[in-house]
């Protein structure tokens, strides 16, 4: 792991409706600080200055370059942390020190799933509506009729980040799950989550695009920007089996029908959830 990152900070007049450019450049792990400021992470500072001129050509204003030290920052503001209860789940925020020892630890209930999750730079845990309605939707009745048949058998988490829902995946069902980022910085947290959680022998985790999968899931998840969303759409659909759910998310209101109308096609809707402007949906396969 670098030592050293550099944090790297441009404006817009609408972060929200222009951060998915950031994909075609090959970035992720973004963290958009409020409607018009966005923070970008690099760990190779042989290439940062390409990075921001590739980030400028997107229509974005460079406001500040500053090297940081790769740490785990959240040791510094530990008041932040605090758990979150979603179904049958409690995500925790853990601190993990240099020594590898893990803090803030919760005890739990016997009838709930504990997930472990080390806050990374620009990954949170699940407080997000995009990511806690999706957490919700993953117990959905439909899902759970499915996985008591045996129809469930594995799933995808496309743009893992934290890989928050590929954990929660598994605890909730015990089925393999595939997760992958193209942002090296969303890999690193991710393998730290899954480590946490003892389920590396469960959860293959790898730095691409979703054009590198070549097998079938019977869960996709895919919390990513609604434009991505409609991009990938037949790679979602070449990673489908006949008994797919699907949940989105990531989606703001105003794109909702630009998605439902593209993954109608070969998807029916069974569950959504709109809070705060946010979108999330589950679907599944005609």
């Amino acid at each position: 792991m670098e030592k050293y990152l550099y944090e790297l900070i441009f404006s817009h007049e609408n972060v929200s409706e222009n951060a998915y450019k950031l994909f075609d450049i090959g970035i992720t792990g973004v963290q958009e600080v409020s409607d018009n400021l966005i923070k970008i992470f690099s760990s190779n500072l042989d290439e940062v200055d390409e990075l921001i001129k590739n980030v400028l050509d997107l229509g974005f204003t460079f406001v500040n370059k500053e090297e940081i030290v790769n740490e785990n920052w959240i040791i510094k503001c530990p008041s932040e942390l605090e758990s979150l209860e979603v179904g049958n789940l409690k995500v925790i925020p853990v601190i993990e020190k240099e020594n590898h020892e893990i803090l803030n630890i919760e005890n739990v209930e016997t009838n709930i799933i504990p997930v472990k999750i080390i806050p990374g730079m620009a990954f949170g845990t699940g407080h997000h509506e995009t990511t806690k309605n999706v957490l919700k939707l993953l117990e959905h009745d439909e899902i759970k009729n499915n996985v008591s048949k045996g129809y469930i058998k594995n799933a995808l988490d496309v743009g893992t980040g934290s890989a928050i829902l590929a954990i929660a995946a598994n605890l909730l069902y015990n089925i393999p799950v595939v997760a992958f980022d193209n942002d090296e910085l969303a890999i690193e947290n991710a393998k730290d989550n899954v480590k946490i959680n003892n389920l590396s022998d469960k959860i293959s985790l790898f730095c691409g695009e979703i054009k590198d999968i070549n097998q079938k899931f019977d869960i996709i998840l895919a919390n990513i920007y609604a434009e991505i969303l409609v991009d990938i759409y037949e790679n979602i659909l070449n990673a489908s089996t006949q008994n797919t759910f699907l949940l989105l998310s990531g989606i703001q209101e105003v794109k909702f029908e630009r998605v439902l109308s593209k993954y109608s096609l070969n998807f029916e809707v069974i569950d959504e959830i709109i809070e705060n402007n946010w979108c999330s949906i589950l679907l599944k396969i005609k």
